[in-house]
């Protein structure tokens, strides 16, 4: 009956929020770029032929001005482009740009009097750094490159490009936090958990961009403060009427396959991609050599992308993933024989229009599942804990953007529900008082809407102001308004543009709770369990940024002030983790980026971090020892690390070949409950990879090259210590069929 009951409020959620995009009329909205071509004089040319191509793609789109010079591309993902524009009598130009997902781009390009021969060469990558801060757009080839990156699992890509990321634990950490969200194609993939999911819901190898965001959040934006991953996977148009495999081998058992297929026309595209992996280190493990790490895993990604009419355009993106993981441990130690197995399937179909008209908008339903099961079918006799976790997300997304003169207005609405089943089945703790061996069933309903102006009032600046609401139905009713104001100016005269931004956030609770009987068995282990809270964050960052001899350089600073910060805690002697809500927390840091071009043979870039992870006070929900470990002053979390770097070189001695070196490094996570921290350490990556025909391509990648040993920390997590990686080296062969 609860089931039942379950089910009909999911629909009723479909209904309302069909009803909502209805009433608004607007909905995730595909970007555009459009502009006008002008002489010398900065007379506009009619008549000029506008090529836009995508970084990777076989073919690119055309268009011709109109009598006043304008063009106008719609219908376009997330990615790095290239307009190339051309007219008899003047000279050819260039110029390569980067898209953020629903962007309304407005470009203007200048053609000079001279020889068709000659190219005038503009790339845009200090323009996209000033007017989109803490911001990184990942292309694929910067996945092919980065040694690693393609690995299943991966995050080698976010890490090497991003300062203030991290790894701990198996978990990214961006900026003190690890509430990290994801979208697939500019949806969001409704997430309740924490600290849960080794698995990515992706394969990197599916993948045609990522662009990442640690900060600077439009009001589209609201769960999940702590960085936004949106993943755009491979449409078809990268290839016409053709396959690709891919396979990758090496050090520690690896072992992973893939092939896709894809194809396009003007009237349809698809890529479809399967794929599977093995290897024998798989989670981070507390000792070397490492016993009992084998994970598993395979996987699927399909997309289909279908124009109704000049107009309309539908898009349906569907991804699964099956993951099996051995939990590491030592010969000694105990709970070892743990395993944990993740399955997760996500489905979104996208329905957007974009007219002439001012106003384009996109209407977006959704569903994903998510099934996290540790030591699954093992039942209350045995000696290990158990438990299996199962949510189910039903919701509706509407975006649209109205653009008018110096005015870019976004507003949408997102709303989605969650059902959880969560079987615990745990042995006694210290063995005493009874075993546990309970069911618990959770519904919750979260809901928002926002509104936004992307505001340029003189050529130099851009204010951008929005509001946002959330409300999250869970343990209880919570709710919040969110304003959002950020600055963007350039310094007349100099290579500066300055930024400033300010926001208020909502971090909904993670859909995971003990029962009755789970809060008795907490309390055995001298463990309270209070009702879960929402993470209420006020943030702010400002910066500036440069564009010098081709280098675009950056310096942000950012604070992060939290209440009931969410962190995840052990149950008793478990290996079962639920969240925690700890008073306060105060993040704060200092990120500095350089790059070089990206189309230049040598490029250099480099990411750096300072930063700070400290909270105050005792827990106020959730798992925990409700006492205060350090009263009245701060204390250090235990992802807290002070600096980071990552500084990457790539060579390309021709089109069809590159060298690839990274070099990171770490002053040391926390040393137990701190305040000293573990040494410091520095590993280097390394790759070469070469195109021997037009169909085969040959890579060989060394991660951590000098085998470098270290403590990652000192946690609890599954047995205790975490230790670096060792040296891994494999090679990958990629065929074009």
């Amino acid at each position: 009956m609860r089931r039942c009951s379950t089910c009909l409020r999911l629909v009723l959620l479909v209904v309302v929020s069909g009803v909502l995009s209805g009433a608004a009329a607007w909905a995730a909205v595909p970007g555009a770029v459009s502009g006008v071509v002008r002489d010398q004089t900065g007379m506009p040319l009619p008549g000029v032929t506008v090529t836009l191509t995508e970084a990777g793609a076989s073919s690119g789109r055309e268009v011709v001005t109109d009598g006043q010079g304008q063009y106008r591309f719609t219908q376009l993902e997330t990615g790095r482009y290239r307009l190339a524009v051309s007219l008899a009598g003047f000279r050819p130009a260039d110029l390569t740009l980067d898209l953020s997902t629903g962007e309304q781009r407005q470009k203007d390009i200048g053609l000079e009097i001279g020889a068709i021969g000659t190219t005038v060469t503009v790339t845009a990558p200090a323009e996209d750094l000033a007017l989109k801060p803490s911001r990184q757009l990942i292309t694929r080839e910067d996945v092919d490159h980065i040694p690693g990156a393609l690995r299943a699992g991966s995050l080698a890509a976010i890490v090497d490009t991003n300062p203030s990321v991290v790894i701990t634990h198996d978990q990214m950490h961006v900026r003190g936090g690890h509430q990290v969200g994801f979208e697939i194609d500019g949806v969001p993939v409704p997430s309740s958990g924490l600290g849960s999911s080794f698995s990515l819901l992706f394969d990197p190898k599916d993948v045609k961009a990522v662009e990442f965001q640690r900060g600077a959040y439009s009001a589209e934006y609201g769960d999940r403060l702590y960085g936004q991953v949106n993943v755009i996977t491979r449409s078809g148009f990268e290839q016409q009427r053709a396959g690709e495999a891919m396979f990758i081998g090496g050090q520690q058992g690896t072992t992973e396959g893939s092939v896709s297929y894809g194809d396009h026309s003007d009237r349809l595209a698809y890529f479809a991609q399967a794929s599977a992996n093995q290897t024998d280190l798989g989670l981070t493990p507390p000792s070397l050599p490492a016993d009992h790490d084998h994970a598993w895993g395979t996987g699927g990604a399909t997309k289909i992308w279908a124009p109704v009419n000049t107009v309309n355009l539908l898009t349906v993106t569907a991804t699964l993933r099956a993951n099996d993981y051995q939990i590491p441990g030592t010969a000694t130690a105990a709970g070892t024989g743990d395993s944990q197995l993740e399955r997760d399937g996500f489905l979104a179909v996208q329905w957007h229009h974009a007219s002439k008209s001012p106003l384009v908008w996109s209407l977006t339903p959704y569903y994903h599942f998510n099934r996290v099961a540790l030591n699954p079918q093992q039942g209350p006799e045995t000696s290990l804990s158990s438990d299996d976790r199962r949510i189910e997300y039903l919701g509706m997304k509407a975006d649209g953007v109205y653009t008018r003169g110096k005015h870019e207005v976004k507003v949408g609405v997102d709303a989605f529900g969650g059902f959880l089943r969560d079987v615990f089945q745990l042995p006694p703790l210290a063995g005493a008082g009874p075993a546990l061996d309970e069911t618990v069933g959770k519904t919750a309903l979260s809901q928002a809407a926002y509104v936004e102006d992307r505001f340029r009032p003189a050529s130099n600046v851009t204010i951008t102001a929005g509001l946002r609401w959330d409300e999250s139905r869970a343990y209880r009713v919570e709710s919040a308004w969110e304003p959002r104001l950020g600055v963007v100016a350039h310094l007349s005269g100099t290579p500066l543009t300055a930024h400033a931004y300010v926001g208020r956030f909502f971090q909904a609770p993670p859909l995971e709770a003990l029962g009755v009987g789970g809060a008795q068995f907490a309390a055995l282990g001298d463990q309270a369990f209070l009702l879960v809270r929402a993470e209420r964050n006020t943030q702010w960052e400002t910066g500036l940024s440069a564009s010098v001899a081709g280098l675009t350089l950056d310096a942000t600073y950012y604070q992060n002030h939290a209440a009931n910060y969410l962190d995840h805690q052990q149950l008793g002697d478990s290996a079962v983790f639920l969240p925690v809500n700890i008073a306060q927390a105060r993040l704060r840091g200092l990120e500095l980026t350089a790059a070089s071009p990206s189309d230049k043979r040598l490029q250099v870039r480099l990411v750096y971090a300072h930063g700070y992870a400290q909270a105050r006070g005792a827990v106020t929900g959730g798992l925990g020892n409700i006492s205060d470990p350090a009263p009245g002053g701060y204390y250090f979390l235990d992802h807290d690390q002070r600096d980071t770097a990552v500084a990457c070189v790539e060579y390309r001695p021709t089109n069809q070949s590159w060298m690839h070196v990274a070099v990171q490094y770490g002053s040391g996570f926390l040393r137990g409950d701190g305040p000293d921290h573990l040494p410091s350490h520095v590993t280097t990556d390394a790759g070469a990879g070469l195109r021997i025909r037009p169909r085969w391509l040959v890579a060989v990648e060394a991660e951590n090259l000098m085998n470098v040993a270290y403590f990652v920390n000192l946690s609890s997590e599954f047995n205790g210590t975490h230790v670096a990686r060792p040296r891994s080296v494999t090679a990958r062969l990629r065929v074009t069929f």
